[in-house]
């Protein structure tokens, strides 16, 4: 995301840049594995395991997790980038920073708003911008858990940029006003319940969610997520959406003809 200040970490690919990908060589990535294969051990376990086992992987040594220093967005400048390129389709992503970092006791009111905003079917983007509107083929809003931001990405068509961006700041209104219905709050807090649910029955999301905790050191039962997640308001869902701010902007527009 190269739209953001250069020392955050939000700006870090996760897919590397081409620039740096083709400067690798054999060797530097068998040195890495041999740094890799050395590290530390954390070993997380589900189910029944023979003792046998259970003593190989306790001759791992490891020291625990450092406490991450987590940064959130900060600052007040934005950033605006368009390009275009020969493909038929527009698109559009922005990031609004929220203040609020995963662990943080409003974690859980940004997550419902997050919810009633763009994470599912029923949702405020989805149902206004795409299914009464029809400016989009696609629309959805996700969480920067890390880094105290929420994204907006919307696949659209060239001529439709414009009332889109126009429609999706008005959702946000809509949040920050309470003009959102009763059942939706309910509607969009059953979707992270459920998402909840999904971990217990899934061993790998039980893991994730055990390291998780683990990485930020807390002691956080599902229980105790439910109760948090059902104490959230419509005011707090307003409160969260003031807090809103657009960042950044990258639209790229799609030139060829159809």
């Amino acid at each position: 995301m190269n739209c953001i200040e250069e020392d955050h970490s939000i700006r870090i690919s996760l897919q590397g840049k081409q620039e740096d990908i083709e400067t690798i060589t054999l060797e530097d990535v068998q040195a890495f594995f041999q740094e890799f294969v050395s590290l530390d051990k954390h070993t997380y376990i589900v189910g029944i395991c023979p003792c046998s086992i259970r003593s190989y992987f306790e001759t791992f040594e490891n020291e625990g997790f450092q406490k991450p220093n987590l940064q959130a967005l900060v600052g007040n400048n934005y950033y605006h980038r368009e390009s275009q390129r020969q493909i038929t389709q527009s698109s559009i992503a922005q990031i609004y920073r929220t203040g609020v970092l995963i662990g943080q006791a409003d974690f859980s009111t940004l997550m419902v708003t997050n919810s009633i905003l763009g994470q599912s079917p029923s949702s405020l983007l989805f149902t206004n911008v795409r299914e009464k509107h029809s400016l989009c083929y696609s629309i959805s809003s996700s969480l920067l858990r890390f880094d105290g931001a929420l994204l907006i990405t919307t696949g659209t068509q060239k001529e439709n940029i414009e009332p889109a961006l126009e429609l999706i700041e008005e959702q946000i209104t809509k949040l920050r006003c309470q003009s959102f219905s009763d059942e939706l709050l309910q509607i969009a807090k059953k979707d992270i319940l459920d998402g909840f649910m999904a971990i217990e029955d899934n061993p790998l999301l039980m893991i994730e969610q055990a390291f998780l905790d683990d990485y930020l050191h807390r002691e956080y039962s599902i229980e105790k997520r439910k109760a948090d997640i059902m104490r959230v308001n419509k005011q707090g869902v307003a409160n969260m959406a003031m807090e809103l701010e657009l960042v950044s902007q990258a639209i790229l527009e799609g030139c060829a003809n159809e």
